[in-house]
């Protein structure tokens, strides 16, 4: 570093060596004052410098120095040249100790290609209106915005024109937001802020015109040695020239062109032949003709020109003259001059050999003291005028004060030579001029210190890697960009932070040598340092002097010394020592649980509580003798909670436990601690966000803070509530990492906290949060666990991966402009910036000038980018935004500039933003709104389209659906029609096979009975048959009738009680077959009325016939008629099923097949209705309240004008060849002979007419059990057992399909054969017969032969089987008998015991199954004629023969076939027989007995009885 102050010491050091006398007194009353008089010479130091500005601020002083530069002879006085000796040495003496702490220090970052600049040589760097810093590169400009930069490559806006890439130098027109940009083929581009688009210039006439570049107020100026001047602006994407040239008359001369701007924006021309004054509305003042103009300046309220003839013309603003003056030839030669400005009153002119200086109230020249031979000025400053020289100097005037001040800042002649811009200065807002060189780095001239500092890369910890370097910049924030080949560098003063960097081993580079562990103050300013090379160092932080304390076999993590004076010092993996004394869990006499040990700490009983790893936590008590210590052990039960990583005893005396499962609090003024006076809070137990701790402090209001894996927690423990209230403190707050290490306080109430990627200041009452990057490496910047301290001068010092980082905080930090905001600089669309030539149609302004911007459906991922421009804070940066049409409100604060957007739905939203600019301060917002626009197809055009193909399609469709709809109610109606038909005929063969089945059994049995063979039973049958057949044929043509209109209704007068009833007595028998109650109720005993008797009757019997039908048995009929209103009711009530609710709405329609969904042909009911209509009354129906089934209600008036006069007919003359209806209605019955055969066949039809005549064919063979109801007819199968089962299928409550499984789900009727009797032949009903494992399927009407032949069939093959089972059981009964033990002995007279065996039933030989009546005859006759002769013993088979006039074969085959035996078998059996009851009679004797019963020989009666019974004929029945 060099000063002014110390060159001028040191020479008048010398220059008054015979004064000695003087000056050392001087010195040693500074170091006097210095020493020991600290506090009270920074006083003195203030007001000694200014009586020292003061004294070189005097005429005489400066008159001094411009006249006597180069002899320095004094002409005062000798006892003022001494005074004032004597108070500059004071003040340089007592400079010079704190000149480290006037230095300006800066902090640094390198950007470069990798970070995304289009390259890295930077040529030139401007800060255009907006706050973006541009960048001009050998490829293009590039756009920074403190994140990312954009580059611009393509610098023309003509596509088929030569893209020129390089840019050496950016010109800002912030007036009219423009940014100039040249390179070296002397080509301009500009770019427009607001438009964002980029025009370039270039004339190829005057390809030199661009060779010279003047930047006035309101445009660009271009000028060249042989065309003259033009002047260019740019709007809305055009340029427009106008030129000033000797030709066109708008200037005196057109070479060797000079130009500079007033204050008044006029523009000042000067030539080789004159001076031309250009006003700002563009016209041309001639000021000077026929003058050769070396030399243009102004100051902005003054012109001065210089001819080469020494000719001094000066002008006011206003183009008026105010002096003309001449450089006298004695004085000097102007010749050639590079610079020239106006200073103190003074007009200095720089030539290549001389400096001159004319005095602008006098005019006259002088040559001034100071002298800078070809001095060149290429960079304008606010206070300054810079200069330098081919000699590496470089000069600085104060334009408001007398100060100068020349700089030597490069040897290197080759440096020097090599470039002609050696030198590139800037100053800033405090008046510090920055100086960058090419060769030697950065210089620092501080004014007010009057310092100059040289930075440069061979520096320790240097911010560049060259010392080339090109350009220097410093922006409205105050970050200092300098240019180099290798990047630019944005660099910053670090007001905020004064840090060192101390390495504990400096000139060591083993591993982890310098790797600082742990920091404790152990008095004076002196600090125990330990390294994770296990050593322990004690560093004097006055003298920065250290000493190795100790070496150990495992690194330090905490060195306290208690009230004792006794050392406790703790490893990790070797114990802790206590006063020289290892105590660990491997030390016998000395032990203490646990190898690792992390921290002590002591309370104010004199207890330590000792922190571990994996053991928990230990107490000692305080002890006073040479004893081994005892320690007291806690939570070591949780592996997290037993890792303990600091301890922290607060005021009120409360221990804080930072584990690896949260904070841990015990209160130590407990004399007896227990594992229950613990309290926990950590994330398990919801009390903390976090659970790993790493360390703690309280702060100075006793607030405490701890540092977590996860941010850093400041907290407040309430005593009343337990509570551990927290706030959190992490990246999105503006904190540099989540992994906090290490925390102190300052002496001004900040917590610094430092991370593995830098330390941040939190202050404490505002919240705000701002980060630093100490020094250049990530070693100075990884900071380490528990480790830091704050030392007695206010400095903090914490331990780092490579080092000590000391640390002098500030009271204050700068905040942000006030004015700053959040500025949108980027928007990428779907992955791509918006400034891609793929995305640019969307723009028609630049981002940060654009409120609204429209996108199609699918660019719809947005990804926006925001910044505020602190570029030197740009990393403690905080945002806020949220999107109006997605969130409510705003999203938490976060240090991430970009907010990003995944597949927004169609839409308006609206983008807020906003930055913080102080505590609890924001920004003004900015605004965005996007429109996210509906895709082509859901546009309204679109709709309009789409509503019109939709309707145009709908027209086609409907047609097409009304043309197939058409089509398919044609083809569903004539498929319904043509199942109806199906179905109706099908029914109507069912309906008509009952009654042609009844007469053609009446008729076959009269043809076998013989001709002229007729009984009344089968007239009857025929009778009831051709009545029922004729009354469906007419249903039908009524049927007919209703449907094409044409049933009239004839009425006549008739007595309706009577005629009602006569159907009723009709019907009242089929009911009582059924045990069915059957009611008839009328209001009186005879009613004559008009009424349609066909009609009447037709609706009466479907109602009756119905109600008989589907009544179930031993149910309940009831049939009123009642008169009122002129009304007379018939109503038909039953306890049946009644119809169901969803069926009740289609019950008057036509092919309703049933009353209650089965049988019948589907148009009785619907026949029945129509004709209630028709005879002008109704027929309804509804649940029968009292019996619980179905009513039906037939409504009839009683009134003849309800009809019409061809309504009513003559009643008709009786026809004498009618049939007696009371004859027709009474039953005739024959006596039916007994059943042939003792077996039982059951039948199940629900028809009475079909019922009767099955029973009747069947009733000769067998004993028939008849059921008109299915159900009941299954109830009674077990009871009965029949031989044979015969079931319709059609049945009330129980299909014969139904009955069929059951029964041969039951093992007691599965074997009963079973006879399917039904009206329906199709092939699917016979199939599910058979799958129901019926025996035979036969169809009505069947032949009855067959039938009984069928039926005989199978009961003989069921006899067959029971007589197969009978003999199997006899013959394993025999078998057990013989097998037996002896039963009912009694004892003889001899005393044997003789077994008496139990009598067999007797029975006669049962016949086989008879199959007519002359074998029942010729039974019966065979029987009487051996009951006849059973005591003739002559009686044979011959006899036999003979007494049935049969011969002798005829008679053994017919008995043999009925009987099953032959006749001499028979014969003897009955003989036997009639023997044994005998002996059961005990009347006779045995041999009494065989003679009666025909046997001669008692021994062979004794022989054959004992092979009939088993026993012999004496001991049978005893």
């Amino acid at each position: 570093m060099l000063s002014i102050n110390y060159y001028v010491l040191v020479y008048m050091f010398i220059v008054s060596g015979a004064k000695i006398h003087l000056f050392l007194p001087t010195i040693l009353y500074i170091l006097t004052i210095h020493l020991y008089f600290l506090p009270f010479a920074h006083f003195l130091l203030f007001t000694l410098h200014f009586l020292f500005l003061f004294v070189l601020q005097s005429k005489d002083f400066i008159v001094f120095l411009q006249k006597n530069q180069t002899t320095y002879q004094m002409k005062r006085n000798k006892k003022t040249f001494y005074t004032l000796l004597y108070i500059v040495g004071f003040i340089c003496f007592w400079l010079l100790p704190l000149q480290a702490f006037g230095s300006i220090k800066l902090d640094g970052k390198r950007l470069s290609a990798k970070d995304g600049l289009s390259c890295n040589t930077v040529n030139d760097i401007i800060q255009d209106r907006d706050g973006f810093i541009w960048l001009g590169t050998p490829n293009g400009m590039s756009r920074y915005d403190g994140y990312q930069f954009i580059n611009f490559t393509y610098l023309s806006k003509n596509s088929g024109q030569k893209s020129h890439h390089s840019i050496s130098q950016l010109i800002n027109d912030e007036k009219h937001g423009l940014i100039w940009g040249y390179n070296p083929s002397n080509i301009l581009c500009c770019f427009d802020l607001e438009t964002a688009h980029f025009s370039d210039y270039f004339d190829k006439e005057n390809a030199t015109l661009l060779k010279n570049r003047f930047k006035s107020q309101n445009g660009m100026w271009l000028f060249s040695e042989d065309f003259g001047a033009r002047y260019l602006t740019y709007s809305n994407g055009k340029f427009q020239a106008t030129d000033y040239t000797t030709k066109n008359g708008k200037l005196i001369g057109d070479h060797q062109l000079q130009m500079t701007e007033d204050a008044k924006q006029n523009v000042w021309i000067a030539s080789d032949k004159g001076l031309n004054r250009i006003t700002p509305d563009g016209k041309s003042h001639l000021k000077l003709k026929n003058q050769h103009i070396i030399t243009l300046t102004t100051d902005g309220n003054h012109i001065a020109v210089l001819t080469d003839k020494g000719d001094a013309f000066l002008y006011d603003n206003s183009g008026k003259p105010v002096r003309k003056s001449h450089l006298p030839s004695m004085v000097g030669y102007v010749g050639k001059s590079r610079a020239s400005f106006f200073c103190q009153g003074e007009w200095y002119i720089f030539t290549q050999e001389e400096t001159f200086a004319m005095n602008l109230k006098t005019g006259i020249f002088h040559k001034p003291a100071i002298q800078i031979p070809n001095a060149m000025s290429k960079t304008f400053l606010k206070s300054y005028e810079f200069l330098y020289d081919k000699k590496g100097n470089a000069y600085l005037f104060s334009k408001k004060g007398n100060l100068f001040r020349k700089f030597h800042l490069l040897d290197d002649k080759a440096y020097i030579n090599g470039r002609d811009k050696n030198f590139v200065a800037a100053e800033d807002a405090h008046g510090n001029v920055y100086i960058v060189s090419y060769g030697n780095g950065l210089f620092i001239y501080n004014p007010k210190e009057d310092e100059l500092q040289h930075f440069s890369a061979a520096d320790k910890n240097s911010l560049f890697h060259s010392n080339f370097l090109l350009s220097v910049f410093i922006d409205r924030s105050g970050c200092i960009w300098i240019c180099t080949g290798d990047g630019v560098y944005c660099c910053r003063e670090l007001k905020d932070l004064y840090t060192e960097h101390v390495k504990i081993e400096p000139n060591t580079n083993r591993e982890w040598s310098n790797y600082v562990r742990h920091i404790s103050n152990i008095g004076n300013d002196k600090l125990a340092v330990s390294t994770r090379a296990n050593r322990t160092y004690i560093y004097d932080a006055r003298t920065q002097q250290r000493t190795l304390e100790m070496q150990t076999d495992a690194c330090v993590y905490d060195y306290a010394i208690d009230p004792q004076g006794k050392k406790w010092i703790a490893t990790k993996g070797d114990g802790i020592y206590i006063d020289n004394v290892r105590y660990s869990k491997y030390e016998k006499d000395h032990y203490a649980p646990g190898a690792s040990f992390y921290k002590t700490i002591f309370d104010r009983q004199g207890r330590a509580w000792i922190a571990t790893w994996g053991e928990g936590l230990l107490i000692t008590p305080q002890t006073t003798g040479q004893q081994p210590r005892k320690f007291e052990q806690f939570l070591n039960a949780d592996g997290k909670e037993a890792q303990i990583h600091d301890l922290i005893l607060d005021r009120k005396g409360r221990l804080w436990v930072c584990s690896n499962n949260g904070i841990i609090m015990v209160n130590t003024a407990e004399r007896k601690i227990t594992a229950q006076k613990f309290l926990r809070f950590s994330d398990e137990n919801g009390k903390l966000p976090v659970s790993e701790i790493n360390c703690g402090i309280e702060a100075h209001d006793g607030k405490l803070w701890f540092a977590a894996t996860g941010g850093v927690l400041k907290c407040s423990y309430d005593e009343k509530t337990g509570k551990l209230e927290y706030e959190l403190f992490d990246t999105s707050k503006g904190l540099t990492d989540n992994n906090t290490r290490s925390l102190e306080e300052d002496n001004y109430g900040n917590i610094w906290i430092g991370t593995e990627e830098g330390i941040s200041r939190l202050n404490a009452k505002t919240n705000d949060i701002r980060s630093f990057q100490i020094g250049h490496t990530i070693f100075s910047n990884n900071f380490t666990e528990n480790c830091a301290i704050r030392l007695k001068d206010g400095r903090l010092v914490f331990g780092v991966a490579d080092g000590m980082i000391f640390i002098q905080p500030s009271r204050t930090i700068s905040m942000p402009p006030a004015k700053m905001k959040a500025v949108i600089t980027d928007l990428t669309i779907n992955g791509i910036s918006i400034y891609e030539a793929e995305n640019e149609q969307f723009l028609t302004k630049a981002l940060n000038y654009t409120r609204e911007i429209s996108l199609p459906h699918d660019k719809n991922s947005l990804n926006i980018h925001f910044s505020n421009f602190d570029y030197p804070h740009i990393q403690n940066a905080m945002y806020q935004y949220y999107l109006e049409g997605i969130d409510k409100t705003w999203r938490p604060m976060t240090s991430i500039n970009h907010a990003e957007f995944s597949d927004l739905n169609p839409g308006s939203y609206t983008l807020h933003i906003r930055t913080r600019i102080g505590s609890n301060q924001w920004s003004e917002e900015t605004l965005l709104h996007i429109t996210i626009r509906q895709p082509w197809y859901n546009t309204v055009w679109a709709w309009c389209i789409y509503l019109l193909i939709i309707c145009g399609a709908g027209v086609l469709y409907y047609r097409s659906w009304r043309r197939n709809f058409e089509l398919n109610q044609q083809i569903a109606l004539e498929k319904q029609m043509s199942d109806s038909r199906i179905n109706f005929f099908t029914h109507i063969s069912h309906e008509f096979r009952t009654p042609l089945a009844i007469i053609q059994s009446a008729v076959e049995k009269m043809m076998t009975k013989g001709e002229g063979y007729a009984s009344k039973n089968n007239i009857y049958t025929l009778s009831r048959g051709t009545k029922r057949l004729q009354r469906l044929i007419n249903q039908l043509m009524e049927f007919r009738k209703i449907n094409t209109g044409n049933m009239k209704l004839n009425v006549e007068k008739g007595e309706i009680i009577g005629f009602v009833r006569s159907i009723y007595n009709d019907l009242y028998t089929v009911a009582k077959q059924k045990d069915v109650s059957m009611s008839f109720t009328p209001w009186t005993s005879r009613h004559e009325m008009l009424f349609d008797q066909e009609k009447v009757e037709t609706i009466v019997y479907n109602l009756l016939s119905n109600a008989v039908k589907y009544t179930p048995d031993r149910g309940i009929i009831s049939v009123r008629l009642y008169l009122e209103n002129d009304i007379v009711f018939f109503s038909v009530e039953d306890n049946g099923p009644g119809i169901k609710p969803e069926r009740e709405a289609d019950l008057f329609k036509p092919f309703m097949h049933g009353y209650a969904s089965k049988g019948g042909m589907g148009i009785g009911l619907y026949t029945a209705h129509q004709m209630a209509e028709i005879h002008k009354g109704s027929l309804t129906y509804q649940r029968s309240r009292n019996l619980g089934g179905s009513r039906f209600c037939l409504a009839l008036p009683d009134d003849a004008g309800k009809y019409q006069p061809e309504d009513i007919i003559e009643k008709k003359a009786l026809d004498d060849h009618s049939i007696d209806k009371d004859e027709i209605d009474m039953i005739v019955k024959e006596m039916t002979p007994k059943a042939i055969n003792n077996v039982t066949v059951m039948v199940i039809e629900d028809d009475p007419d079909m019922l009767e005549q099955i029973k009747s064919e069947l009733s000769v063979y067998f004993h028939v059990e008849t059921f008109m109801n299915g159900k009941t007819g299954y109830e009674n199968i077990r009871k009965i057992k029949p031989a044979l089962l015969i079931s319709d299928i059609q049945l009330p409550e129980m299909s014969g399909y139904e009955i069929v499984s059951n029964m041969k789900a039951d093992p007691e009727t599965q074997n009963i054969p079973v006879i399917m009797l039904t009206a329906f032949d199709d092939t699917s009903h016979i199939l599910k017969a058979y799958k129901n494992f019926v025996d035979d399927y036969m169809v009505k009407p069947c032949n009855f032969k067959l039938l009984i032949a069928r039926a005989l069939q199978f009961v003989a093959m069921d006899l067959k089987a029971k007589q197969q089972a009978e003999e199997k059981a006899k013959l394993q009964e025999k078998v057990l008998q013989e097998n037996a033990p002896q039963e009912n002995p009694e004892q003889t007279s001899d005393g044997e015991a003789i077994l008496i065996k139990p009598v067999k039933e007797l029975k006669k030989n049962e016949p086989t199954l008879l199959m007519s009546t002359l074998d029942k005859k010729f039974k019966d006759k065979l029987e009487a004629i051996v009951a006849q002769h059973i005591g003739d013993n002559n009686f044979n088979v011959d006899r036999l023969a003979e007494l049935l006039c049969l011969g002798r074969t005829t008679v053994y085959n017919r008995t043999k076939s009925i009987m099953g035996v032959s006749p001499n078998i028979y014969i003897q059996n009955e003989r036997l027989r009639i023997a044994a009851k005998l002996l059961l009679e005990g009347e006779y004797t045995v041999s009494e007995i065989s003679e009666k019963v025909g046997f001669s020989d008692s021994t062979y009666f004794y022989k054959c009885f004992k092979n009939k019974y088993g026993i012999a004929p004496s001991k049978y029945g005893k």
